[in-house]
């Protein structure tokens, strides 16, 4: 009998053409996901960046972003774990018993198919640096690839800036679209589903109609994020925003659904939402959040954590349009389902793209905060981008 199902890594396949214009190679991707903790590899992060954009800061070279990213989750996860470390040696058996589930998580591999002999990085164990663990990566491929270095695309050491040979070039661009006909046709209409899993994580809707975006959000934002279970709906440059924020800070996977009725999808959500009543209480102190949760939310339900969230709401959409997923508690499985179902794309690299590109032409005005986002960033300054305007 073959090995159980098991998990495959967070990125595109080995022979997809992504590999051929990324900044590095699939064996290296592999490398860079068993760098990070426990963890990290637990929740299924993909180590790697689609833009030289992270965390609201443009970066010169995608590689200089991709060293930033991975030192600054790294260490941040490093540090959990220490916590949670400690936690587990004061006694504490919630922290045992979560940090014991990563202990024994399934490990990816490349067909999918769980290993039992796949070594596991231990739980609290720190973290290569970026150059170090390219610059093995490097040696290695160099012994067992050194007459077949000149017919593939190279990975271009963080620290320097090396051009690509003419026949890289050649490879590239006989894959790659222009600018423009990815950021207008790639995008295109339909059904977009965002999960994130950073902490409890979160699951929403998007639907794209002639090229504009209207998103459906669920959570627990009323009543002080108890009880009241809220839907917010965003459109334009609201929506937008959002999605920037979920795609930058919440590092979210995106998946187009095929064959799915986007009217449907919407009228499930539309329908809640003018049947709702007002949110009365938020739970946050925030003036300006506190606002728009009250402008853009309608209090639709009972959140329950485990039985009616953002996810079940998300799934119960998809199969009101005519989707035949199955039904999802939680974003970490939720992803699993979409990763598997031969209805869906992932499409993270395209608006990692497309939104790269909107940096290119961001506004910054020191004086006002974000006005556009669910979330409030917290901070003045925050780019304020026209989105609607430049793609139509």
């Amino acid at each position: 009998m073959p090995p159980p199902k098991g998990r495959s890594f967070p990125f595109a396949q080995r022979h997809s053409a992504d590999w051929l214009v990324s900044h590095v190679t699939y064996d290296q991707a592999v490398d860079m996901f068993f760098n990070q903790t426990a963890t990290q590899q637990n929740l299924g992060h993909d180590p790697l960046v689609y833009s030289k954009v992270f965390r609201g800061v443009t970066y010169a070279t995608i590689q200089e972003a991709q060293q930033v990213f991975t030192e600054t989750m790294n260490a941040e996860y490093e540090a959990r774990e220490q916590r949670d470390l400690a936690d587990e040696n004061r006694g504490c058996k919630a922290s045992k018993i979560l940090n014991d589930n990563i202990r024994n998580r399934i490990v990816p591999t490349e067909n999918g198919l769980e290993s039992l002999t796949a070594y596991r990085k231990p739980f609290g164990e720190k973290c290569a640096s970026p150059f170090s663990l390219f610059t093995q990566s490097l040696n290695k491929e160099s012994m067992m690839h050194t007459q077949a270095s000149d017919a593939q695309p190279q990975f271009v050491n963080p620290t320097q800036n090396v051009e690509p040979t003419s026949l890289q070039m050649e490879i590239v661009n006989a894959f790659r679209p222009s600018v423009e006909d990815v950021l207008l046709k790639s995008i295109k209409d339909g059904i977009y589903v965002w999960v994130e899993k950073i902490g409890v994580g979160h699951s929403f809707v998007s639907v794209f109609k002639n090229k504009e975006p209207t998103l459906y959000s669920y959570g627990r934002y009323g009543n002080d994020g108890e009880g009241d279970g809220v839907l917010l709906i965003y459109s334009g440059d609201a929506a937008y925003s959002y999605m920037k924020d979920q795609l930058y800070y919440k590092n979210a996977t995106v998946f187009y659904v095929d064959n799915v009725d986007s009217d449907k999808v919407g009228s499930y959500f539309d329908s809640k939402y003018k049947t709702g009543s007002n949110v009365v209480n938020t739970y946050t102190n925030n003036s300006e959040v506190d606002n728009r949760i009250k402008r853009y939310g309608k209090v639709i339900d009972v959140y329950d954590l485990t039985s009616n969230n953002c996810t079940t709401h998300s799934v119960s959409s998809l199969q009101f349009g005519g989707s035949k997923l199955n039904d999802n508690r939680i974003p970490s499985t939720f992803e699993e389902s979409l990763h598997e179902d031969k209805s869906t794309t992932n499409v993270t690299t395209v608006f990692n793209f497309y939104y790269s590109n909107l940096y290119k032409k961001k506004v910054i005005n020191e004086s006002i905060e974000d006005q556009f986002t669910g979330f409030a960033v917290g901070s003045s300054g925050d780019e304020i981008i026209s989105i609607t305007n430049w793609i139509n």
